[in-house]
């Protein structure tokens, strides 16, 4: 399928992906081409991308997210008054004060949440951004110097 939900408004979008989905108990490959990596993030079993005519990779979505080592954001939107003591347990660069709260960017949100807890920050109403596909491809063409 090429580009199957290019075009498609919202509702016939989610109504062609949830068919797609149910496709995966018949145990049938679909070739499906897109450049909407969410929707292959969460469709696909393997997925491979390209640039400039050529395969960089191939593997599952989430084989490729741990691959590439994308980190993770935690917002903390009731921990602005703890600013100086979280940038000093994770350090100044991955600390971001922002209208809805602190952002932290970390590679391992598990220990990260640790340190917070264990320092009495408040971490209630945390909300996690992992990478997704679409930062492991930005930063395959980076890689490659592919625009």
């Amino acid at each position: 399928m090429d580009e199957p939900t290019a075009a498609l408004d919202p509702e016939s979008r989610h109504d062609l992906v949830s068919l797609l989905k149910s496709s995966q108990q018949l145990a049938a490959t679909v070739l499906y081409t897109t450049h909407h990596l969410d929707e292959a993030e969460r469709l696909c079993n393997v997925v491979s991308i390209l640039a400039d005519k050529h395969i960089l990779v191939t593997a599952s979505p989430s084989k490729l997210i741990a691959q590439a080592e994308m980190e993770s954001t935690i917002l903390l939107p009731n921990a602005l008054d703890h600013a100086d003591q979280v940038a000093h347990l994770v350090g100044d660069d991955y600390v971001k004060v922002t209208p809805d709260g602190l952002t932290v960017r970390t590679r391992d949100t598990g220990v990260t949440f640790a340190k917070l807890v264990d320092s009495g920050i408040n971490t209630s109403q945390a909300q996690v951004k992992d990478g997704r596909l679409e930062d492991v491809y930005l930063r395959l063409l980076e890689k490659e110097n592919v625009k």
